[in-house]
């Protein structure tokens, strides 16, 4: 009997686990910069993530901290996102410019030209959440 129960937990712990990595693409699928690139560029929602996280995690090393604290508290999620940009990719910090990011598309399975219709789908749909001055911040650093 304490066997069985043992078994039960195990199971459970292990269903837990499972549904956990699971929770970001769900979180990320609700957030409109993430819809907003997805639909401008026909990524689908983990690599729309991955490379608007990509992205931002470029832009808040470019940006002075009270630029990027504009940028990141208009972005719903912004930390996930450029967390996610950085797992997907690969990376351990953010390169130094935007062509550097380029191994980490690919490692993302994003194209050469779905990459290049990134910066402006992230720039545009921030613009759309955050306002003006948050997309000229962004089309400020990543070109």
């Amino acid at each position: 009997m304490r066997r069985l129960a043992l078994s039960f937990l195990a199971l459970a712990l292990l269903t837990s686990c499972g549904q956990t990595k699971m929770a970001p693409t769900s979180v990320f699928s609700t957030n409109p910069l993430v819809s907003s690139v997805a639909s401008a560029t026909g990524l689908d929602f983990p690599k729309a993530a991955g490379g608007t996280g990509a992205l931002l995690g470029l832009a808040s090393t470019k940006l002075s901290p009270a630029d990027w604290t504009k940028v990141a508290t208009s972005i719903p999620s912004s930390d996930l996102l450029v967390n996610e940009g950085n797992k997907l990719g690969g990376m351990s910090t953010p390169p130094s410019n935007l062509a550097g990011l380029a191994p980490a598309f690919k490692k993302m399975g994003i194209s050469d030209s779905q990459a290049q219709a990134l910066v402006p789908a992230v720039c545009d749909g921030a613009e759309k959440i955050g306002g003006p001055e948050v997309g000229s911040l962004l089309r400020g650093v990543l070109k």
